[in-house]
């Protein structure tokens, strides 16, 4: 079991990792990211991003983070895109929110 800090992963798009707060919309439970249109449930966005860190920690990142994008810059929208492709599988691991 890996145990890792769900502050925020319901506030950062899977897809290419921007942060934005008012993107999860609690009344639908949806989360529309206003940079790249990914739509999806709010808690699902959540789930998937703690599956990211559980990746990470099973590469050898003992404290796995994301680093908060800002908006725009494309370059730094790819470079996340390719790193959440890398972790699209936690290999059976088993993810204690805090």
């Amino acid at each position: 079991m890996i145990e890792a800090d769900a502050y925020k992963t319901s506030q950062r798009c899977p897809h290419c990792g921007r942060y934005d707060k008012v993107a999860r919309h609690r009344d639908t439970h949806e989360y529309i990211c206003p940079e790249c249109g990914h739509i999806e449930n709010d808690d699902e966005v959540g789930a998937i991003n703690l599956m990211f860190l559980g990746a990470e920690y099973l590469k050898g990142d003992k404290t796995p983070s994301f680093t908060k994008m800002e908006p725009g810059g494309k370059k730094r929208n790819a470079k996340a895109a390719k790193k959440n492709a890398e972790n699209t599988i936690a290999e059976n691991a088993f993810v204690l929110i805090r």
